[in-house]
């Protein structure tokens, strides 16, 4: 009989040059990166032969050639560390005993039309954010909001001292 195998938060970074987008995910088994071309993209979007394209509980990431992809093992997802992993939450640590709330910047680069990255900031307001991206602003077009998840994973909850995301997504 097979032992179960323990979730990991995995960081991936994919991109061109050094501009990379960043991402987390949870997972048994280390994301897998296979390259493709327009036309193979093209192709597994409308074959109906896709099976030879899927593998269960294995994470899949299709990269264009030329992007570079790294997955690797990580304590901390954006800035924040990792407290635990439960099978229905992830919580992750902070110090916030000001009760601050949490602000997602979306930076957009000018100069690469589709490559974007995220900031995650605790703030009291929107206009404190504004003030901390404005470090940003010299290379990237940039938009404040609330966070409501992170990455793909919902916020559950923010105390003074972590973040509760939900990972049944």
């Amino acid at each position: 009989m097979k032992e179960k195998q323990e979730d990991k938060l995995w960081e991936i970074k994919i991109g061109e040059g050094g501009d990379f987008y960043e991402l987390y995910l949870i997972s048994t088994q280390k994301p897998v990166f296979i390259e493709e071309t327009a036309f193979g993209k093209f192709r597994r979007m409308f074959s109906s032969f896709g099976t030879n394209y899927h593998f269960p509980q294995l994470p899949i990431f299709y990269v264009s050639r030329g992007q570079e992809a790294v997955a690797k093992e990580a304590s901390s997802m954006h800035g924040f560390r990792l407290q635990e992993l439960t099978p229905q939450h992830i919580i992750l640590s902070i110090d916030n005993p000001q009760k601050k709330f949490l602000y997602e910047i979306t930076l957009f680069n000018r100069k690469i039309k589709n490559f974007f990255r995220k900031e995650y900031l605790l703030a009291f307001n929107k206009k404190e954010a504004l003030s901390y991206s404005d470090r940003f602003k010299a290379d990237y077009q940039i938009i404040v909001k609330k966070a409501k998840k992170i990455d793909c994973y919902p916020i559950v909850d923010i105390t003074e001292d972590r973040i509760i995301l939900n990972r049944l997504v």
